[in-house]
């Protein structure tokens, strides 16, 4: 298996600048979301290759959002864990919102 580190600082930078583009140079602020469930894969099998998994699971923009917001209003829920619930919204963010100006 390959292995490769990714240095959290990497991350929050590209995170900032993903976000001040669409702040400052878009001016967008917010965005609607037009759907909210969406299939999700359970992790034993999220990255096993070996199989084909069939999607199950069904998770939900807005309830993934409430959590998201919980972490905004108390500091001691900003945990890793929360990325679950950050990345759905990410990515729906991600076709939601124009890539250029």
């Amino acid at each position: 298996m390959e292995s490769k580190t990714i240095q959290i600082e990497d991350l929050r930078l590209a995170c900032d600048r993903i976000f001040s583009f669409i702040l400052n140079d878009l001016g967008i602020a917010a965005v609607e979301l037009d759907k909210n469930l969406y299939w999700t894969l359970p992790e034993e099998v999220r990255y096993d290759m070996a199989h084909t998994p069939t999607p199950d699971h069904v998770g939900s923009l807005i309830d993934d959002y409430e959590f998201v917001r919980s972490a905004v209003a108390d500091s001691d829920q900003a945990l890793p864990l929360m990325f679950q619930h950050l990345a759905p919204l990410l990515e729906a963010l991600s076709t939601k919102v124009q890539s250029y100006r």
